[in-house]
């Protein structure tokens, strides 16, 4: 698998004793997307920046609702957002990119496309490629949670983000909340 040495681990997995350049498996010995909550809290919980700031991981906002427009806006500034690319949002997503191009960060915010049937199957369609972006291969710390908008919890969905170690669920007023502990 590529991109295997750039794990940020220097030892085994605690749960599956999986090599530092191994990712961890699961109790039939697969390899699932991601790591041990144990071992990614122990061995990767923060990062430091240049200047010294301590970073924290990042909850990503999963937007599946087609309408959710203007209220992007009040998503936090400092978390990555994914919504879905309607016209709607769009409008929305462009208004803040330059409100806030002037700014030393921009909001981060990704538009992404799907012309799946339910709000269920675009964030599980989505959920390999906003790990890739926001996972252990591309950021430091890792996410620690996504926050889903727009779709209701399902027991597939339970699975899906249980195959990324995302397995504590918080319902809330916009959707719910899938984590790991830090």
């Amino acid at each position: 698998m590529a991109g295997m040495d750039s794990l940020p681990f220097d030892r085994p997995c605690s749960v599956c004793h999986a090599k530092p350049t191994e990712l961890c498996k699961n109790s039939a010995g697969l390899v699932i997307r991601g790591v041990h909550p144990e071992r990614w809290q122990r061995e990767s919980p923060s990062a430091q920046t240049l200047d010294g700031d301590i970073v924290r991981p990042a909850t990503v906002f999963v937007v599946v609702n087609p309408d959710y427009g203007t209220r992007l806006a009040q998503l936090p500034r400092d978390e990555p957002v994914w919504i879905l690319d309607t016209p709607v949002n769009r409008i929305a997503a462009e208004e803040l990119w330059v409100s806030t191009q002037a700014e030393v960060r921009s909001r981060d915010v990704t538009l992404f496309k799907s012309t799946a049937p339910s709000a269920e199957d675009h964030v599980i369609n989505h959920l390999d490629t906003i790990d890739l972006h926001h996972g252990v291969y591309s950021a430091n710390p890792p996410y620690s949670a996504f926050e889903i908008i727009g779709a209701e919890l399902t027991d597939r969905l339970r699975t899906e983000l249980a195959l990324f170690g995302l397995t504590e669920i918080t319902i809330n007023e916009r959707g719910f909340r899938s984590g790991r502990q830090v």
